[in-house]
């Protein structure tokens, strides 16, 4: 209804200009009377201003198919209303035409009985009839100029035109007119023109343009859709590709509002789409409330409080924060793993940890606000989570393991490849244990020194030594006592496990995640299927170890052997999970992958046949479920910790915008967005 009311406003000032300037004349070729020709231009470019008002806050007044075909194309907007709003707008044309005519009615009959020479009212006609190229020029340049005007004027990343973008973009519309609207008419819109023509039509007009033979309507119809998407491309690729993501609003101070913000301030989230972590479709247009660090109100009709600092994206998607449920913080991976052996003996745990705070920011820019960190060496992850949580550090939210749980000689036992003796053996530590009763204790000391969840190594690893990368390494009655005295301390547990049987014991026991599952076979996907087991596939670790290898990194041979075991099976499996529908959370094991790429999985997963909205949901919702943080993270909705993300553009259309997050909101404050 707004793009029906909005465009016969348009169409009741531009024709009536029209009407008033040709109506009147004495009949003489050429003549014009009531302003002429500058009063048509300024006539039409007041009808759309005015159009905007009426229509603006409801449907972003449109008011024109070439108009909203570009902002299908270029901004997201849904293709599934492209059709009902242009029928509108045609219907709204058709009855501002309708409505001129009944008003003027007498001067037409009086001008004009036969109605045989006054179409052009109402339609649009060439100047060079025998030259229609003319006019197919003329309307695609015309209407390029307008949508790439009306984006630039309408962009908050581009000096916005505020409260006066109705008037700005009807002076557009006379500026056009001006200098392009005597070649055809000055249609520059398939609804304004098609509309009044087939009022012309039913009126009984002769010289309509669509049943007199002359077949000029088409031009009019055809040419502004392909002028407006040439616009809007040109827009984009010459002036908005080059600016900030995000037009913040200023204070009084000068300051961005951001800067200023804390958590307890009123923020209003605004951008063209929004992903709430749930729906499988985005919402447009998007905006989120946010107030005392938690979401207030959610979606276009929320209302925007009184002195709210507004934060406009523009052309991005509002999504909450991805949550990583597999990294390690505490270190990273070169392309020489022998150095990196050596380089960890060397480390002090201080510089260790100094460094780990340089990858935790690296992972909160990236648009991490929530992690899983899988287990490290000298409590690292304890003081940097805490660090986070006091304020001193600037990281994603995290989740802490401490140390993986293995047996004796198995994957995480840090004495792995080293000669008896070389390192003290009272620095092993009790989550190397053995038996029912070593893992309990093991779980116990690991929730004392400050576990938020479990870690276990159930077969053999990748990168480390004297292991088959799919072998058990616990047996089943382990992994029971193991599982158990993690539910019992309320603790999630997830299992590392590249090997099938080593999987199907822990999802025996009731593991709450498999982690890798290289060579799961269907067997014991069908299990994680029954009993509801998150797979984390952590595809960005395979993915590095393949850089690693095209740059003619070094590894252990006895490491290289079983990667690329893995590696080959690995796709295989993820692609089949994908299919069988086993739950799959999103996480990267980054430490073996470098810092900050972690949004690179996304495009990973897609690639083994997910679609982009599940990667989506596999890194907020589904990573919210897994973690037992599902009722205050993972979603946007009223209620939930204010962590948000922006993405550019579109994700469902391209999943690899998720790597070049612009806007980052965890715990209600923006950690990064703006000028």
């Amino acid at each position: 209804m707004a793009e029906f009311l909005g465009t016969m406003v348009l169409l009741m000032f531009g024709a009536g200009v029209v009407a008033s300037v040709v109506l009147f004349g004495t009949g003489t070729p050429g003549e014009l009377v009531n302003g002429g020709f500058t009063n048509i231009n300024i006539g039409w470019g007041l009808g759309v201003a005015m159009g905007i008002f009426v229509a603006g806050k409801i449907s972003g007044a449109h008011l024109n198919p070439a108009v909203t075909v570009a902002l299908a194309v270029r901004r997201g907007f849904p293709w599934g209303k492209v059709l009902p709003y242009s029928l509108a707008q045609t219907a709204g044309a058709f009855a501002g035409a309708a409505l001129v005519f009944l008003g003027y009615r007498a001067a037409f009959m009086k001008f004009d009985p036969a109605l045989e020479k006054t179409a052009g009212v109402f339609a649009t006609f060439p100047a060079f009839p025998a030259s229609p190229m003319t006019g197919w020029i003329d309307q695609i340049i015309g209407t390029a100029l307008l949508v790439l005007l009306v984006l630039a004027i309408t962009d908050e990343k581009n000096q916005p035109a505020g409260a006066f973008t109705p008037f700005a973009v009807g002076l557009v519309v006379v500026a056009i007119g001006m200098c392009w609207g005597t070649l055809h008419g000055y249609a520059i819109n398939p609804a304004r023109d098609l509309g009044p023509r087939l009022f012309t039509v039913a009126a009984g007009f002769r010289n309509n343009g669509l049943t007199d033979g002359t077949g000029v309507f088409w031009v009019p119809l055809v040419a502004p859709l392909i002028g407006g998407v040439i616009g809007a491309v040109l827009y984009d690729a010459g002036i908005r590709r080059y600016l900030p993501m995000a037009l913040v609003v200023m204070l009084a101070s000068g300051q961005p509002a951001w800067a200023q913000a804390q958590a307890q301030d009123t923020v209003v989230l605004k951008a063209a789409r929004l992903f709430d972590g749930r729906s499988d479709m985005l919402q447009t247009p998007g905006m989120v409330v946010v107030s005392g660090g938690r979401i207030e109100s959610v979606g276009a009709t929320a209302q925007i409080p009184a002195g709210a600092k507004v934060i406009d994206l523009g052309d991005a998607t509002l999504s909450p924060g991805f949550m990583d449920v597999h990294t390690h913080l505490n270190s990273e991976r070169s392309d020489d793993t022998r150095n990196d052996r050596i380089r960890r003996l060397e480390e002090t745990p201080a510089e260790r940890a100094l460094i780990a705070a340089t990858y935790a920011r690296k992972t909160l820019m990236a648009g991490f606000t929530t992690v899983r960190d899988l287990g490290g060496a000298d409590f690292i992850d304890v003081g940097l989570r805490n660090a986070i949580n006091k304020g001193f550090a600037e990281g994603p939210r995290m989740l802490v393991a401490v140390r993986s749980i293995c047996t004796l000689g198995g994957h995480c036992d840090g004495t792995n490849g080293y000669r008896f003796g070389f390192l003290n053996p009272e620095a092993m530590l009790p989550n190397v244990a053995s038996g029912p009763d070593g893992m309990r204790n093991a779980v116990r000391w690991a929730v004392k020194y400050g576990a938020d969840v479990i870690k276990v190594t159930a077969s053999g690893g990748v990168l480390s030594l004297n292991d088959d990368v799919d072998s058990p390494q616990l047996t089943q009655e382990e992994l029971n006592a193991l599982v158990d005295e993690a539910h019992a301390k309320r603790k999630k547990a997830a299992a590392h496990s590249h090997g099938a049987e080593a999987a199907k014991r822990a999802i025996r026991a009731g593991i709450d995640s498999i982690e890798h599952g290289s060579f799961l076979d269907d067997e014991a996907l069908r299990m994680m299927v029954e009993k509801g087991t998150y797979l984390v596939p952590t595809l960005m670790a395979a993915d590095s170890i393949r850089e690693t290898w095209a740059k003619g990194g070094r590894m252990d041979p006895r490491t290289e052997r079983k990667a690329r075991l893995a590696l080959d099976a690995m796709d295989v499996t993820v692609s089949k999970a994908i299919r069988m529908g086993v739950k799959i959370a999103f996480g990267t094991d980054s430490g073996v992958s470098r810092h900050g790429r972690n949004a690179e999985e996304f495009k990973l997963m897609a690639g083994r046949g997910m679609k982009p909205v599940d990667a989506l949901k596999a890194a907020t919702s589904a990573g919210a479920d897994l973690l037992g943080v599902g009722d205050r993270l993972g979603t946007l909705q009223a209620g939930r910790v204010a962590d948000i993300v922006a993405i550019p553009g579109n994700p469902l259309v391209d999943i690899s915008q998720t790597e070049r997050v612009g806007f980052v909101m965890k715990d209600g404050r923006v950690f990064k967005g703006g000028l």
